[in-house]
């Protein structure tokens, strides 16, 4: 007697979960923003001078993050390159270096997949503003971007 229904291969499987994928994937958006906590600085992300590790004030944020974003959830999904403008608020009236606080917000897009690799990021504007903790916006870089930044490379 003859299996009826065969129990299919490795390769039909791998197939049937691609199309289940695509299915389920949306184009990225035109524009997302998000919302996190004010991260640390660069100079608190770890700890420790002979091996390095994760500071706690680095996992206490990285907590907080993630709770943040799942609050925003669906999260957006950009594979290709993007543009990130992330405003921050002041926390208090210390004196602040604004660029010490990207890469802790790029590590965070990337670990939860809405930045596919922080290579990605082909321009960065980093600003203070009015916000409370680290607003994130999100856009894909095309070509007006480009031309835009020629732009300024000219005058």
């Amino acid at each position: 007697m003859e299996n009826v229904n065969p129990t299919p291969d490795a390769a039909t499987l791998r197939a049937a979960a691609a199309r289940g994928r695509e299915s389920r994937l949306s184009p990225a958006p035109a524009y997302a923003c998000l919302m996190l906590p004010y991260p640390p600085s660069i100079n608190g992300l770890f700890a420790g001078k002979a091996r390095r590790f994760t500071s706690r004030a680095y996992k206490s944020w990285q907590a907080d993050a993630d709770y943040a974003l799942m609050q925003q959830a669906p999260l957006p999904r950009y594979t290709d390159r993007v543009v990130l403008t992330l405003t921050f608020g002041r926390p208090d009236k210390r004196r602040r270096d604004l660029g010490n606080l990207e890469k802790a917000v790029s590590d965070q897009l990337v670990k939860h997949s809405i930045i596919a690799d922080d290579s990605l990021i082909e321009e960065i504007t980093m600003r203070w503003g009015d916000v409370t903790g680290c607003r994130v916006e999100i856009e894909p870089y095309t070509k007006l971007h480009a031309r835009t930044q020629a732009a300024r490379v000219i005058t």
